[in-house]
Protein backbone atom coordinates (compact mmCIF):
# COMPACT_ATOMS: atom_id res chain seq x y z
CA UNK A 1 0.00 0.00 0.00
CA UNK A 2 1.26 3.26 -0.86
CA UNK A 3 1.32 6.11 1.53
CA UNK A 4 1.49 8.91 -1.03
CA UNK A 5 -2.11 9.65 -1.21
CA UNK A 6 -3.16 13.10 -0.11
CA UNK A 7 -4.90 12.85 3.09
CA UNK A 8 -8.14 14.36 4.02
CA UNK A 9 -7.11 16.90 5.76
CA UNK A 10 -4.15 18.02 3.65
CA UNK A 11 -5.78 20.63 2.21
CA UNK A 12 -3.57 23.08 -0.15
CA UNK A 13 0.04 24.41 0.36
CA UNK A 14 1.17 26.58 2.84
CA UNK A 15 1.05 29.99 2.76
CA UNK A 16 4.06 31.97 2.46
CA UNK A 17 3.57 32.42 6.17
CA UNK A 18 3.77 29.40 7.28
CA UNK A 19 5.99 27.74 5.26
CA UNK A 20 8.33 24.88 6.87
CA UNK A 21 11.99 25.79 6.67
CA UNK A 22 13.85 22.58 4.97
CA UNK A 23 17.37 23.20 4.49
CA UNK A 24 18.12 21.43 1.17
CA UNK A 25 20.24 18.13 1.69
CA UNK A 26 22.02 17.94 -1.82
CA UNK A 27 22.54 15.52 -3.95
CA UNK A 28 24.15 12.28 -2.64
CA UNK A 29 25.68 9.44 -4.40
CA UNK A 30 24.65 6.47 -2.77
CA UNK A 31 25.17 2.99 -3.63
CA UNK A 32 22.66 1.33 -1.99
CA UNK A 33 22.35 -1.47 -4.08
CA UNK A 34 25.16 -3.26 -2.38
CA UNK A 35 24.20 -1.66 0.90
CA UNK A 36 28.11 -0.59 1.22
CA UNK A 37 29.10 1.84 3.81
CA UNK A 38 29.27 5.75 3.45
CA UNK A 39 32.97 6.50 3.70
CA UNK A 40 31.79 9.98 5.05
CA UNK A 41 28.41 10.75 6.89
CA UNK A 42 26.51 14.40 5.72
CA UNK A 43 24.66 16.44 7.85
CA UNK A 44 21.53 15.94 8.91
CA UNK A 45 19.24 19.03 9.35
CA UNK A 46 15.90 19.16 11.01
CA UNK A 47 13.62 20.74 9.66
CA UNK A 48 12.29 24.06 11.12
CA UNK A 49 9.00 25.31 11.27
CA UNK A 50 8.13 28.72 11.97
CA UNK A 51 4.58 27.76 14.43
CA UNK A 52 1.80 30.52 13.86
CA UNK A 53 1.37 33.21 16.37
CA UNK A 54 -2.44 32.67 16.67
CA UNK A 55 -4.84 30.00 15.80
CA UNK A 56 -8.37 29.29 14.52
CA UNK A 57 -11.47 27.69 16.21
CA UNK A 58 -11.70 26.22 12.68
CA UNK A 59 -9.93 23.39 13.36
CA UNK A 60 -12.27 20.07 14.21
CA UNK A 61 -12.55 17.36 11.75
CA UNK A 62 -16.22 16.41 11.20
CA UNK A 63 -18.17 13.37 9.10
CA UNK A 64 -18.05 15.79 6.18
CA UNK A 65 -15.85 18.74 6.25
CA UNK A 66 -11.66 18.60 6.63
CA UNK A 67 -9.73 20.88 8.48
CA UNK A 68 -7.60 23.23 7.23
CA UNK A 69 -4.23 24.10 9.23
CA UNK A 70 -3.49 27.19 7.49
CA UNK A 71 -6.71 29.02 7.90
CA UNK A 72 -5.27 30.42 11.37
CA UNK A 73 -6.77 33.77 13.08
CA UNK A 74 -7.09 34.56 16.93
CA UNK A 75 -7.27 32.04 20.19
CA UNK A 76 -6.75 32.71 23.73
CA UNK A 77 -3.67 31.27 25.64
CA UNK A 78 -4.38 29.58 29.10
CA UNK A 79 -4.11 26.06 31.06
CA UNK A 80 -6.64 23.22 30.93
CA UNK A 81 -6.57 20.25 33.25
CA UNK A 82 -5.83 17.16 32.02
CA UNK A 83 -8.61 15.23 33.66
CA UNK A 84 -9.52 16.99 37.35
CA UNK A 85 -11.51 15.01 39.36
CA UNK A 86 -11.02 12.41 42.85
CA UNK A 87 -10.60 9.46 40.58
CA UNK A 88 -7.46 11.01 38.71
CA UNK A 89 -4.17 12.45 39.98
CA UNK A 90 -3.33 13.32 36.58
CA UNK A 91 -1.52 16.45 36.41
CA UNK A 92 -2.15 20.03 34.90
CA UNK A 93 -0.56 21.00 31.44
CA UNK A 94 0.12 24.75 30.69
CA UNK A 95 0.47 26.64 27.13
CA UNK A 96 2.64 29.35 27.10
CA UNK A 97 2.06 32.16 24.86
CA UNK A 98 2.77 30.83 21.58
CA UNK A 99 1.76 27.88 21.90
CA UNK A 100 4.88 26.34 21.22
CA UNK A 101 5.80 23.87 23.90
CA UNK A 102 3.17 22.27 27.20
CA UNK A 103 5.12 22.26 30.29
CA UNK A 104 4.22 19.30 32.13
CA UNK A 105 3.73 19.10 35.89
CA UNK A 106 4.64 15.61 36.58
CA UNK A 107 6.04 13.76 39.96
CA UNK A 108 9.81 13.68 40.17
CA UNK A 109 9.77 9.98 40.46
CA UNK A 110 8.18 9.68 37.52
CA UNK A 111 10.03 12.57 35.37
CA UNK A 112 12.82 10.39 33.65
CA UNK A 113 12.35 10.52 29.68
CA UNK A 114 10.35 7.38 28.32
CA UNK A 115 11.87 7.46 24.44
CA UNK A 116 13.26 3.80 24.06
CA UNK A 117 17.07 4.11 24.46
CA UNK A 118 19.30 3.49 20.94
CA UNK A 119 19.98 0.38 19.97
CA UNK A 120 23.65 -0.28 19.88
CA UNK A 121 23.36 -3.03 17.50
CA UNK A 122 25.31 -2.09 13.94
CA UNK A 123 24.84 -5.17 12.10
CA UNK A 124 21.25 -5.28 10.58
CA UNK A 125 19.85 -9.11 9.83
CA UNK A 126 17.56 -9.90 7.11
CA UNK A 127 14.63 -12.48 7.69
CA UNK A 128 12.16 -11.52 5.59
CA UNK A 129 12.89 -14.40 2.56
CA UNK A 130 13.17 -17.59 4.70
CA UNK A 131 12.91 -16.86 7.84
CA UNK A 132 16.69 -17.57 8.31
CA UNK A 133 19.40 -14.44 9.66
CA UNK A 134 21.55 -13.14 7.19
CA UNK A 135 23.34 -10.21 7.98
CA UNK A 136 22.52 -7.36 5.43
CA UNK A 137 25.93 -4.93 5.56
CA UNK A 138 24.21 -1.82 6.57
CA UNK A 139 24.80 -0.35 10.10
CA UNK A 140 24.05 3.32 11.59
CA UNK A 141 25.56 4.49 8.21
CA UNK A 142 23.01 3.13 5.90
CA UNK A 143 20.01 4.00 8.35
CA UNK A 144 21.09 7.76 8.39
CA UNK A 145 21.47 7.57 4.39
CA UNK A 146 17.90 6.20 4.49
CA UNK A 147 16.73 9.15 6.49
CA UNK A 148 18.74 11.33 4.28
CA UNK A 149 17.38 10.45 0.70
CA UNK A 150 14.23 8.58 1.68
CA UNK A 151 12.04 9.47 -1.62
CA UNK A 152 15.00 8.77 -3.60
CA UNK A 153 15.75 5.29 -2.00
CA UNK A 154 12.64 4.30 -1.75
CA UNK A 155 11.96 4.97 -5.48
CA UNK A 156 15.29 3.63 -6.82
CA UNK A 157 15.82 0.88 -4.34
CA UNK A 158 12.55 0.08 -3.08
CA UNK A 159 13.20 -4.00 -2.52
CA UNK A 160 16.16 -3.12 -0.67
CA UNK A 161 13.97 -0.50 1.73
CA UNK A 162 11.42 -3.40 2.06
CA UNK A 163 14.27 -5.67 3.34
CA UNK A 164 15.81 -3.40 6.17
CA UNK A 165 12.26 -2.36 6.98
CA UNK A 166 11.51 -6.23 7.64
CA UNK A 167 14.66 -6.83 9.03
CA UNK A 168 14.27 -4.35 12.03
CA UNK A 169 14.81 -0.77 12.36
CA UNK A 170 16.99 -0.04 15.13
CA UNK A 171 15.52 1.77 18.08
CA UNK A 172 17.93 4.73 17.49
CA UNK A 173 16.00 5.54 14.00
CA UNK A 174 12.46 3.90 14.55
CA UNK A 175 11.10 6.86 15.50
CA UNK A 176 12.25 8.72 12.77
CA UNK A 177 11.71 6.03 9.98
CA UNK A 178 8.09 5.75 11.08
CA UNK A 179 7.74 9.49 10.06
CA UNK A 180 9.05 9.06 6.84
CA UNK A 181 6.86 5.99 5.95
CA UNK A 182 3.90 7.32 7.21
CA UNK A 183 4.39 10.60 5.59
CA UNK A 184 3.29 12.38 8.27
CA UNK A 185 5.79 15.80 8.44
CA UNK A 186 3.69 16.74 4.91
CA UNK A 187 0.03 17.08 7.20
CA UNK A 188 1.63 20.20 9.03
CA UNK A 189 -0.65 19.40 11.31
CA UNK A 190 2.25 19.95 14.51
CA UNK A 191 0.50 23.69 15.19
CA UNK A 192 -2.78 22.09 15.21
CA UNK A 193 -2.31 19.60 17.70
CA UNK A 194 -1.70 22.34 20.18
CA UNK A 195 -4.89 23.88 20.19
CA UNK A 196 -6.65 20.64 19.91
CA UNK A 197 -5.17 20.26 23.30
CA UNK A 198 -7.35 23.46 24.34
CA UNK A 199 -10.91 22.21 23.63
CA UNK A 200 -13.14 20.38 26.15
CA UNK A 201 -14.23 17.12 25.18
CA UNK A 202 -16.86 14.48 26.50
CA UNK A 203 -14.37 11.66 26.23
CA UNK A 204 -12.09 12.91 28.86
CA UNK A 205 -13.27 10.46 31.72
CA UNK A 206 -12.76 7.23 29.24
CA UNK A 207 -9.51 8.19 28.32
CA UNK A 208 -8.45 8.35 31.85
CA UNK A 209 -10.11 4.99 32.74
CA UNK A 210 -8.35 3.31 30.19
CA UNK A 211 -5.11 4.93 30.63
CA UNK A 212 -3.86 2.10 33.44
CA UNK A 213 -5.00 -0.93 31.08
CA UNK A 214 -3.05 0.32 28.29
CA UNK A 215 0.24 -1.79 28.52
CA UNK A 216 -0.26 -1.91 32.23
CA UNK A 217 3.00 -3.85 32.89
CA UNK A 218 5.59 -1.19 30.11
CA UNK A 219 7.16 0.91 33.17
CA UNK A 220 6.54 4.25 31.80
CA UNK A 221 2.72 4.07 31.40
CA UNK A 222 2.78 2.36 34.82
CA UNK A 223 2.75 5.40 37.22
CA UNK A 224 -0.71 7.40 37.46
CA UNK A 225 -0.17 10.76 36.23
CA UNK A 226 3.39 9.84 34.84
CA UNK A 227 4.92 11.23 31.75
CA UNK A 228 3.98 8.00 29.91
CA UNK A 229 0.32 8.10 30.60
CA UNK A 230 0.14 11.69 30.47
CA UNK A 231 1.72 11.61 26.52
CA UNK A 232 -0.62 8.99 25.52
CA UNK A 233 -3.61 11.21 27.15
CA UNK A 234 -2.94 14.24 25.36
CA UNK A 235 -2.72 12.53 22.22
CA UNK A 236 -5.82 11.01 22.33
CA UNK A 237 -8.13 13.82 23.65
CA UNK A 238 -6.85 15.71 20.89
CA UNK A 239 -7.78 13.09 18.52
CA UNK A 240 -11.22 13.01 20.12
CA UNK A 241 -11.65 16.53 19.69
CA UNK A 242 -10.81 16.64 15.79
CA UNK A 243 -12.74 13.64 14.48
CA UNK A 244 -15.73 13.92 16.79
CA UNK A 245 -17.44 11.19 14.70
CA UNK A 246 -15.17 8.93 16.51
CA UNK A 247 -13.97 10.65 19.22
CA UNK A 248 -12.73 8.08 21.44
CA UNK A 249 -12.54 4.13 21.03
CA UNK A 250 -11.16 1.56 23.55
CA UNK A 251 -7.81 0.00 21.45
CA UNK A 252 -6.68 3.60 20.26
CA UNK A 253 -4.30 3.90 23.05
CA UNK A 254 -2.14 0.82 22.46
CA UNK A 255 -1.66 2.31 18.81
CA UNK A 256 -0.80 5.86 20.73
CA UNK A 257 1.06 4.25 23.11
CA UNK A 258 3.33 2.56 20.62
CA UNK A 259 3.97 5.71 19.30
CA UNK A 260 4.44 7.98 22.03
CA UNK A 261 7.39 5.85 23.11
CA UNK A 262 9.34 6.79 19.65
CA UNK A 263 8.64 10.72 19.44
CA UNK A 264 7.61 13.63 20.73
CA UNK A 265 3.18 14.37 21.30
CA UNK A 266 2.81 16.53 17.83
CA UNK A 267 4.89 13.98 16.15
CA UNK A 268 3.15 10.88 17.49
CA UNK A 269 -0.23 12.85 16.74
CA UNK A 270 0.45 13.40 13.10
CA UNK A 271 1.86 9.30 11.93
CA UNK A 272 -1.39 8.53 14.13
CA UNK A 273 -3.63 10.71 11.77
CA UNK A 274 -2.00 9.25 8.47
CA UNK A 275 -2.63 5.57 9.70
CA UNK A 276 -6.32 6.45 10.57
CA UNK A 277 -6.93 8.19 7.76
CA UNK A 278 -4.86 6.79 4.68
CA UNK A 279 -4.47 3.33 5.67
CA UNK A 280 -8.32 2.29 5.64
CA UNK A 281 -8.98 1.42 9.23
CA UNK A 282 -11.10 4.55 10.33
CA UNK A 283 -13.99 2.88 9.56
CA UNK A 284 -13.44 -0.01 12.35
CA UNK A 285 -13.46 2.28 14.86
CA UNK A 286 -16.65 4.09 13.77
CA UNK A 287 -19.59 3.66 16.14
CA UNK A 288 -21.75 1.86 14.38
CA UNK A 289 -19.37 -1.24 13.70
CA UNK A 290 -19.87 -1.53 10.14
CA UNK A 291 -16.46 -1.17 9.15
CA UNK A 292 -15.41 -3.59 12.16
CA UNK A 293 -17.84 -6.14 10.80
CA UNK A 294 -16.37 -5.95 7.03
CA UNK A 295 -13.05 -7.07 8.76
CA UNK A 296 -14.62 -10.12 10.52
CA UNK A 297 -16.12 -10.69 7.07
CA UNK A 298 -12.96 -10.79 5.48
CA UNK A 299 -11.10 -12.50 7.50
CA UNK A 300 -14.08 -15.30 7.92
CA UNK A 301 -13.47 -15.70 4.04
CA UNK A 302 -10.01 -16.18 4.54
CA UNK A 303 -10.13 -18.34 7.20
CA UNK A 304 -12.48 -20.60 5.38
CA UNK A 305 -10.19 -20.59 2.10
CA UNK A 306 -6.54 -20.95 4.10
CA UNK A 307 -7.67 -22.70 6.82
CA UNK A 308 -10.83 -24.86 6.24
CA UNK A 309 -10.49 -27.55 8.84
CA UNK A 310 -10.02 -25.13 11.58
CA UNK A 311 -12.62 -22.92 10.12
CA UNK A 312 -14.81 -26.44 10.90
CA UNK A 313 -13.95 -26.79 14.17
CA UNK A 314 -14.26 -23.29 15.19
CA UNK A 315 -17.78 -23.23 13.73
CA UNK A 316 -18.66 -27.26 15.53
CA UNK A 317 -17.61 -25.50 18.72
CA UNK A 318 -19.63 -21.91 18.65
CA UNK A 319 -16.75 -19.67 18.48
CA UNK A 320 -17.43 -17.10 16.16
CA UNK A 321 -14.02 -14.57 15.08
CA UNK A 322 -15.80 -11.64 16.52
CA UNK A 323 -15.34 -13.23 19.40
CA UNK A 324 -11.59 -12.09 19.09
CA UNK A 325 -10.77 -9.94 16.30
CA UNK A 326 -12.00 -6.92 17.92
CA UNK A 327 -9.07 -6.97 20.21
CA UNK A 328 -6.37 -8.17 17.51
CA UNK A 329 -7.35 -5.66 14.79
CA UNK A 330 -8.72 -2.74 17.03
CA UNK A 331 -4.87 -2.53 19.06
CA UNK A 332 -3.15 -3.76 16.32
CA UNK A 333 -1.90 -6.91 18.35
CA UNK A 334 -0.81 -4.77 21.03
CA UNK A 335 -3.05 -6.16 23.46
CA UNK A 336 -1.74 -9.75 22.57
CA UNK A 337 2.06 -9.04 21.80
CA UNK A 338 5.01 -8.00 23.82
CA UNK A 339 5.98 -4.42 22.86
CA UNK A 340 8.85 -5.61 21.38
CA UNK A 341 7.00 -7.89 18.67
CA UNK A 342 4.51 -4.58 18.11
CA UNK A 343 7.68 -2.45 17.40
CA UNK A 344 8.33 -4.74 14.72
CA UNK A 345 4.60 -4.68 13.43
CA UNK A 346 4.63 -1.21 13.41
CA UNK A 347 7.28 -1.47 11.22
CA UNK A 348 5.92 -3.46 8.58
CA UNK A 349 2.13 -1.64 8.57
CA UNK A 350 4.13 1.84 7.98
CA UNK A 351 5.77 0.61 5.06
CA UNK A 352 3.24 -2.08 3.52
CA UNK A 353 -0.24 -1.05 4.49
CA UNK A 354 -1.95 -1.52 8.14
CA UNK A 355 -5.05 -3.42 6.62
CA UNK A 356 -3.14 -5.83 4.95
CA UNK A 357 -0.72 -6.45 7.46
CA UNK A 358 -3.28 -6.85 10.27
CA UNK A 359 -5.09 -9.46 7.82
CA UNK A 360 -1.53 -11.46 7.39
CA UNK A 361 -0.70 -11.71 11.01
CA UNK A 362 -3.51 -13.16 11.91
CA UNK A 363 -3.19 -16.01 8.74
CA UNK A 364 -0.27 -16.41 10.38
CA UNK A 365 -1.91 -16.91 13.84
CA UNK A 366 -3.83 -19.88 12.63
CA UNK A 367 -1.00 -21.31 10.90
CA UNK A 368 0.16 -21.16 14.31
CA UNK A 369 -2.96 -22.43 16.08
CA UNK A 370 -4.81 -24.73 14.09
CA UNK A 371 -3.18 -27.57 14.94
CA UNK A 372 -3.77 -27.04 19.26
CA UNK A 373 -6.86 -25.93 18.39
CA UNK A 374 -8.14 -28.83 16.61
CA UNK A 375 -6.87 -30.90 19.23
CA UNK A 376 -9.46 -29.21 21.99
CA UNK A 377 -13.04 -29.99 22.37
CA UNK A 378 -13.73 -27.32 25.22
CA UNK A 379 -15.08 -23.99 23.69
CA UNK A 380 -13.09 -22.23 27.03
CA UNK A 381 -9.95 -23.13 25.84
CA UNK A 382 -10.57 -22.28 22.50
CA UNK A 383 -11.13 -18.63 23.71
CA UNK A 384 -8.89 -18.23 25.86
CA UNK A 385 -6.28 -19.61 23.68
CA UNK A 386 -7.32 -16.75 20.75
CA UNK A 387 -8.00 -14.16 23.24
CA UNK A 388 -4.82 -14.34 25.93
CA UNK A 389 -2.44 -17.07 24.68
CA UNK A 390 -0.80 -15.79 21.52
CA UNK A 391 1.81 -13.64 23.71
CA UNK A 392 4.22 -17.21 23.47
CA UNK A 393 3.05 -18.36 20.31
CA UNK A 394 5.94 -16.99 18.07
CA UNK A 395 9.53 -17.89 19.60
CA UNK A 396 10.82 -14.11 18.62
CA UNK A 397 9.92 -11.64 16.58
CA UNK A 398 11.66 -12.72 13.48
CA UNK A 399 9.61 -15.96 13.27
CA UNK A 400 6.51 -13.74 13.28
CA UNK A 401 7.81 -11.76 10.16
CA UNK A 402 8.93 -13.94 8.41
CA UNK A 403 5.65 -15.70 8.97
CA UNK A 404 3.86 -12.49 7.62
CA UNK A 405 6.24 -12.47 4.48
CA UNK A 406 4.94 -15.59 3.29
CA UNK A 407 1.30 -14.12 3.50
CA UNK A 408 2.26 -11.10 0.93
CA UNK A 409 1.05 -13.03 -1.76
CA UNK A 410 -2.27 -14.84 -0.97
CA UNK A 411 -3.30 -10.96 1.29
CA UNK A 412 -3.20 -7.96 -0.79
CA UNK A 413 -4.98 -4.26 -1.54
CA UNK A 414 -7.01 -6.31 -4.66
CA UNK A 415 -8.10 -9.70 -2.63
CA UNK A 416 -9.36 -7.83 0.40
CA UNK A 417 -11.03 -5.33 -2.40
CA UNK A 418 -13.27 -8.27 -3.73
CA UNK A 419 -14.15 -9.54 -0.58
CA UNK A 420 -15.49 -5.82 0.58
CA UNK A 421 -17.74 -5.98 -3.19
CA UNK A 422 -18.77 -9.13 -1.39
CA UNK A 423 -19.65 -8.42 1.63
CA UNK A 424 -21.55 -5.07 0.57
CA UNK A 425 -23.70 -7.52 -1.97
CA UNK A 426 -24.11 -9.37 1.54
CA UNK A 427 -26.03 -6.45 2.77
CA UNK A 428 -28.01 -6.04 0.33
CA UNK A 429 -29.93 -8.89 0.82
CA UNK A 430 -29.71 -9.62 4.44
CA UNK A 431 -29.55 -5.78 5.85
CA UNK A 432 -28.65 -5.43 9.23
CA UNK A 433 -29.48 -8.90 10.36
CA UNK A 434 -26.06 -9.79 8.35
CA UNK A 435 -24.04 -11.83 10.84
CA UNK A 436 -21.20 -14.38 10.49
CA UNK A 437 -23.28 -16.85 9.55
CA UNK A 438 -24.63 -15.49 6.66
CA UNK A 439 -22.98 -17.32 3.49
Amino acid sequence: MSNTSIPRFYVRKPTQEYDAVEPSLGEKNLDIALARRLSQQEEIFSSLSQRPASYSSEYKRTSTDSIDPYSISSASSGSSPLFNDEESTLSVFDLDEEYQELSLTIPAKTSQDCFIEPDSATIITSTVSSGVSSPLCGGPDLWEALKADFSQMQDSSPELVRELVYSGIPNNHRGDIWQLLSNSKETHLESVYYKLLLEPTEYDKAIVLDLSRTFPTVEEFMAVGGLGQTKMFKVLKAYAVYDTEIGYCQGLGFIVGTLVRQMSEPQAFCVFMQLIETHSIRSMFLPDLQGLELRIFQLRSLLHTHFPSLFKHLQEHQVQLGMFLPQWFLSFYAACFTPAFVQRLFDIILLEGALETLFRVALAIFCKVEQPIQEMDDFDDIATLLNRGLGNLFESEDELVAQIWKWRDKVDEDILTDLETKYLRIREIFGDSWSEDSF
